[in-house]
């Protein structure tokens, strides 16, 4: 795994994001990968399917997709300006209709014949340590063991509408959302039930976080309208068309569970009615797929998919896959636990203890539990029952989630964490930890303690049984609290 803060020290870290970095002749904007705007490309370039929503592929088209939830985050996610896309290859190779892999020669790269509407040229295999994209397009996980470019747009006269394209807003495999042109074979709209982005209208995608999935239009703002029928809300952090109700029956969809609930306007704030899941009122810590499940309105996605050759291994980003892995999101694979912001304190007992997060003053709500592998620590949901001290509480056990290579995960090597420092005992086991953050800032379940004058964020235990092998919990020379460290 690597990271894209190499060593710097917590605070700069943070300062990173945690986002991975945008393809060349890319900029991020907001969370968002922006095409560069110098150029236009050709008007006649086709784009196309770079993957979202794991689905059965149809019958006879060769096309499995693949959905990837966008990472939670607190702040709007605003959409590329209306730039038209860029092709750097002659002739306009990427996205040009084809019958046969030889139709799409022309370029130094291997370009293939996607079996998708009236064919479609392409290069599998990009990624982070594969192939990489030509400006203009960008690498979208497309199957259950690969990816591909696909080419970005601005509107829907950038693709080959007359061939049954249109110009999409999907999740890259950064989970950052990029337009790309990419084939509609039924016209569900808002709300319909759906397999893959195909299967939806328009820009729309198909959230597979909802049972038996749901077409919606994401990143919705005012240049990237709601068609009629939608509300744009926020939907796990990210401003989403979603069907709008007065009552359930108005969402009633055969063969998926929908209910008619309120849900916060993203332009406004104001409640207003959508239909969402019908799975309703889950717990604290329960296991949910997207907000509407939630008795908090609040899901935190905690894994998307698999790695690509590691499928036992879950995973949100690519980054949290192995080098040369990509994550590839699944439907099955895509859940997360309910939860609530806090900054201080949880306001209510039954809403647990609040978790300090990677950025000071933003935790969530999470429950109690007795020890590790407490089983009320919901593991399916990404929870584990860890020690440590809640925001205005002192030396706790409370279900906690730690993504792969934040300061307090597992590792075995400085590769192994975002912030290149792997604490490793002599049998080899470790975790991640970094230098302290601003006023000695450190995520739960770690704290900032001076070991042999070196101020780390160290993990915090009750006993050894908190420490990864090999570590011991104790108070080693200059620290103040017990925590996990070498014998």
């Amino acid at each position: 795994m690597k990271s894209h803060c190499g060593t710097l020290a917590l605070a700069l870290l943070l300062a990173c994001g945690g986002q991975s970095p945008c393809p060349p002749g890319y900029e991020r904007h907001g969370g968002v990968c922006e095409p560069v705007k110098e150029v236009r490309p050709p008007a006649d370039l086709a784009h196309d399917e770079a993957a979202v929503d794991v689905a059965v592929p149809d019958p006879g088209s060769g096309e499995v997709t693949v959905e990837v939830q966008p990472q939670d985050t607190a702040q709007d996610i605003a959409l590329p300006p209306e730039v038209a896309s860029v092709d750097a290859w002659p002739g306009g190779i990427v996205g040009k209709g084809c019958k046969k892999d030889d139709d799409c020669a022309g370029t130094d790269l291997a370009a293939v014949c996607l079996d998708w509407l009236k064919g479609y040229c392409s290069v599998t295999g990009c990624g982070p340590s594969g192939v990489q994209c030509p400006v203009g397009s960008v690498c979208m996980p497309m199957t259950a063991s690969t990816s591909a470019c696909a080419v970005t747009c601005a509107s829907d006269s950038d693709c080959r509408t007359e061939d049954g394209y249109a110009c999409k807003a999907l999740p890259d495999l950064s989970g950052a959302g990029v337009r790309v042109c990419w084939q509609v074979k039924v016209k569900g709209g808002p709300g319909a039930p759906c397999q893959g982005a195909k299967d939806c209208a328009g820009a729309a995608d198909c959230l597979t976080n909802f049972d038996g999935g749901y077409c919606a239009v994401r990143w919705c703002r005012a240049d990237w309208p709601c068609p009629d029928g939608a509300l744009c809300v926020k939907l796990n952090g990210v401003p989403t068309c979603m069907k709008t109700c007065g009552a359930d029956v108005d969402c009633a969809v055969e063969g998926a569970l929908r209910a008619c609930m309120e849900l916060k306007s993203a332009s406004t704030g104001e409640k207003v009615k959508v239909c969402g899941s019908g799975t309703k009122g889950v717990p604290l810590g329960g296991v949910c797929r997207n907000d509407s499940e939630c008795t908090s309105f609040q899901c935190f996605i905690a894994y998307t998919g698999h790695c690509s050759l590691t499928k036992t291994l879950m995973c949100k980003l690519t980054e949290d896959c192995p080098g040369g892995e990509i994550c590839i999101p699944t439907p099955e694979d895509t859940f997360g636990y309910c939860t609530k912001s806090c900054n201080q304190t949880c306001q209510a007992p039954n809403l647990g203890y609040c978790i300090g997060g990677p950025e000071e003053g933003k935790g969530e709500c999470l429950p109690p539990c007795q020890k590790p592998l407490d089983p009320a620590c919901n593991s399916k949901a990404g929870l584990a029952c860890m020690f440590g001290d809640p925001i205005g509480e002192t030396g706790r056990y409370a279900c906690a989630h730690l993504s792969p290579g934040a300061v307090g995960a597992v590792c075995t090597s400085d590769a192994d964490c975002h912030s290149g420092q792997c604490l490793v005992g002599p049998d080899g086991g470790g975790y991640c930890t970094s230098p302290c953050g601003f006023a000695g800032y450190c995520p739960f379940p770690t704290r900032c303690q001076t070991v042999l004058g070196q101020s780390r964020c160290l993990l915090r235990c009750m006993s050894s049984e908190d420490c990864p092998k090999g570590l011991f919990c104790s108070v080693p020379n200059g620290a103040t609290l017990d925590v996990c460290y070498l014998p």
